[in-house]
């Protein structure tokens, strides 16, 4: 196995069968088409994981098994012993922003999300120390709580956890912009918080703004006042290059930031 992975998705998908069968023979694997591999009688998908391989060719191959290990083997005890239990994971319960497109490749009502704005929804997962785990709703209907409660559960921690959170703010022609780097898989989530407004508007003169989330792991923040259409423009542009290119894509398109709250936005049609 040569050190680089391919870039044409079928030897790609292929390449990853190929690690699959040499590394753990046990596990029956077999081609569907590009980026779609059978695993045990499931389709799995593999675009993000193609993704993450191009964002860092060097490491393609310890991406691969590292992927691959925390589906099938990280924290298998963990999962077992926890899930059980609502007390047990309700501190752990976070929120993940999510295109609706994922319904493609997910069983709708299997999983538990929440509708919400610009073709987006809101799913919930268990962030355990070295994984998280989505919420299905066979495990809702185990605990015997209501999606509702689990969302301001998820909300709420996501306010707590992000209390420390300090913002990278940076003076580039036109304006500027805000964006948050935590890289903790939540940052794109942290769009939800409940005082996001109150956040980062200071930062543009208590103006409005937008906010791009192109990706699991990319907040962008940028103000929404006609005097900024150059950097708008620009920075429409940075969102739709890193939809195409990041790890765990969401959405190329913006959402508009108020006092009242986040919902579906684009810039003045003039621009």
């Amino acid at each position: 196995m040569p050190d680089e992975l391919p870039d044409n998705p079928e030897e790609f998908s292929v390449a990853v069968m190929l690690i699959i069968n040499e590394s753990w023979p046990n596990i029956d694997v077999s081609y569907v088409k590009p980026f779609a591999l059978a695993v045990e009688g499931k389709r799995l998908d593999l675009k993000n994981l193609y993704r993450m391989v191009q964002y860092d060719k060097e490491r393609g191959l310890e991406i691969v098994h590292r992927f691959v290990e925390s589906l099938f083997f990280a924290g298998e005890e963990t999962h077992e012993e926890q899930i059980h239990e609502f007390i047990d994971v309700e501190d752990k319960i976070l929120p993940r922003v999510y295109h609706e497109s994922i319904f493609e490749s997910l069983d709708k009502e299997l999983m538990v999300w929440t509708p919400w704005v610009n073709d987006c929804v809101i799913g919930y997962v268990i962030d355990f120390p070295k994984m998280t785990m989505s919420i299905a709703r066979d495990q809702l209907d185990a605990w015997g709580v209501e999606v509702d409660d689990i969302d301001f559960l998820a909300r709420e921690n996501l306010n707590r956890r992000s209390e420390s959170i300090e913002l990278s703010v940076y003076e580039v022609t036109g304006g500027r912009v805000a964006m948050m780097n935590v890289e903790d898989g939540y940052d794109a989530s942290r769009i939800l918080l409940e005082d996001i407004h109150g956040i980062i508007s200071p930062l543009f003169d208590y103006e409005n703004f937008y906010v791009g989330v192109p990706a699991r792991d990319m907040f962008v923040a940028f103000p929404a006042v006609s005097d900024s259409k150059e950097l708008i423009l620009r920075v429409l542009d940075r969102m739709k290059s890193e939809y195409v290119n990041l790890p765990y894509p969401i959405t190329p398109n913006v959402f508009y930031v108020c006092q009242d709250g986040v919902c579906s936005g684009y810039p003045h049609k003039d621009l």
